[in-house]
């Protein structure tokens, strides 16, 4: 009998092991929910109208992560640039609105992560 998959899923965090048999032989590969490593937490991110900012995140997980962005809870995905375990979303604000929070999301089969950004408004000029 060919058995194609068995997967054992534990808590969050807790690797995952997924059992492949093939003919006779076994194979195991150790399989995780991404887990986003940045941000570590929120991050505030300064800009002003006009300004391309690109935020970034970054997660491990196998298989690898796809991601999606939501800007201020509203399930609205937006576009963004995937270069390996990172994805980039560039935004260039151009009215008050676009000053908001954006989450990114981690996901594969096995589960999800996810990780929120603040954008704030500054003045073009201003000194930090």
């Amino acid at each position: 009998m060919k058995q194609l998959c068995n997967c054992f899923l534990l808590k969050k965090g807790e690797p995952k092991l997924l059992f492949i048999e093939l003919i006779a032989n076994s194979l195991f590969i150790n399989v995780d929910a991404p887990t986003i490593i940045f941000p570590s937490e929120t991050r505030t991110v300064l800009s002003w109208k006009g300004n391309p900012t690109r935020l970034e995140c970054v997660a491990v997980g196998y298989p690898a992560a796809a991601y999606s962005w939501d800007r201020a809870g509203s399930n609205q995905l937006i576009k963004d640039e995937e270069f390996g375990n990172a994805s980039v979303l560039t935004i260039t604000p151009s009215v008050d609105s676009d000053f908001t929070n954006y989450t990114c999301i981690a996901k594969n089969l096995i589960g999800h992560d996810s990780a929120m950004f603040l954008l704030k408004p500054i003045s073009k000029y201003s000194c930090t």
